[in-house]
């Protein structure tokens, strides 16, 4: 499902965007397809910016984390539920730490601005 044929969430679940290529969910129980999955969760499939992703996941966790003590799971699924969530950390940290090796390596790539140029201003 994508962000342009996603149905309204009247209130109720906010859709997730996630990366196309992400592996949520490893396996799909039977009966089921990828797309019904996606629909049934409210999965978009997107390839959203980094600070939007980012944004997102916080929300997330904030929300998952605000209803864990109310959701009656017992200690050993609560626990599943916080790998799942230390699994998004660490690959949006991953993002943020590539993006940020890119950043540093175009820097590091232009050319130092030519001293004693005109277009140079001098000291404030």
């Amino acid at each position: 499902m994508t962000s342009e044929d996603t149905p309204p969430d009247f209130g109720l679940v906010s859709p997730l965007a996630m990366p196309p290529d992400s592996q949520v969910p490893e396996g799909i129980s039977e009966g089921s397809d990828p797309e019904e999955y996606d629909r049934y969760f409210r999965i978009l499939r997107d390839q959203p910016r980094l600070p939007d992703w980012t944004r997102h996941c916080l929300r997330v966790e904030a929300d998952l984390v605000a209803d864990l003590d109310r959701s009656g799971l017992p200690a050993e699924d609560q626990g599943r539920v916080l790998e799942g969530l230390l699994a998004i950390y660490r690959v949006t940290l991953e993002r943020w730490l590539a993006a940020a090796e890119l950043a540093e390596c175009h820097h590091d790539a232009q050319p130092p601005p030519d001293e004693g140029s005109e277009d140079e201003e001098g000291p404030p």
